[in-house]
């Protein structure tokens, strides 16, 4: 064989391989399942540089799933440059979502698309198997929402997230799971008093709760918390009241 067309022939199958991988890569980064009422993360980084997004931007993203079901669900900024969306598919089958930001010009955060697969919960945890929570069709009692009655039992976990996760936080919560305990109260950090107006939120403290909260939602206990403590709302600028009740739930859907 000429070195012409050994060198043909390696370029071809280097070239074929590529593509292969380039495939494979492709069909592994399409194929996002998500079981039914798990939540599912996107990640966003923003290719604007703007000096307080927290207050500036506005991301949400419209999700359409099966039977033309439509939830829209907004992004909570999570520090820098990265927003982020969870979103927990109430339907099985496919879902697609695109993406809106109030800077229509940012095109990391503006116009994207996906899709995911919602697949059958395989777990035994009564949330994830009977669906979250909703008034029950009599309003008198909570019920899941495939209408399995839900018995609220519930303690209170005062500044849980001073705690050590390994050694107080995941005691108290295997107790009061051994308890038959349903429910888990506790508050959030108070955000940054020293800021005039306190418009601002400390992102490394709430991906610090990221890790508590994520073991709440594994074991599969109802997670009821209360924003800001005592006073502390009073620092708060009237705006900054409101985007901080709307992006702490988003942060701790989990």
């Amino acid at each position: 064989m000429s070195k012409r067309v050994k060198k043909a022939s390696t370029l071809c199958a280097s070239g074929c391989f590529a593509s292969v991988l380039f495939l494979l890569c492709a069909g592994i980064a399409g194929a996002v399942n998500v079981e039914q009422w798990r939540v599912h993360e996107i990640t966003l980084i923003s290719a604007n540089v703007n000096v307080d997004p927290f207050m500036n931007l506005s991301v949400t993203a419209s999700f359409m799933g099966p039977d033309s079901t439509f939830i829209r669900r907004p992004a909570f900024w999570d520090g820098r440059q990265t927003w982020k969306i969870r979103f927990a598919p109430t339907l099985i089958g496919t879902w697609t979502y695109t993406t809106t930001c109030s800077d229509s010009t940012d095109i990391g955060l503006h116009g994207k698309t996906g899709d995911l697969d919602c697949v059958p919960y395989t777990g035994d945890l009564d949330v994830y198997k009977h669906g979250f929570l909703k008034v029950s069709d009599s309003r008198r009692y909570l019920a899941h929402r495939d209408g399995q009655p839900f018995w609220y039992l519930g303690d209170t976990h005062w500044f849980m997230e001073t705690e050590d996760f390994n050694t107080v936080f995941k005691v108290i919560v295997d107790k009061r799971l051994a308890q038959k305990y349903t429910a888990y109260q506790s508050h959030p950090y108070r955000d940054n008093l020293s800021n005039s107006g306190a418009t601002a939120i400390d992102t490394l403290k709430y991906r610090h709760l990221d890790r508590y909260f994520q073991y709440l939602a594994d074991k599969g206990m109802v997670h009821a918390f209360g924003l800001c403590c005592h006073n502390a709302i009073d620092y708060f600028t009237p705006e900054g009241v409101r985007r901080v009740a709307r992006s702490t739930p988003l942060r701790k859907s989990k």
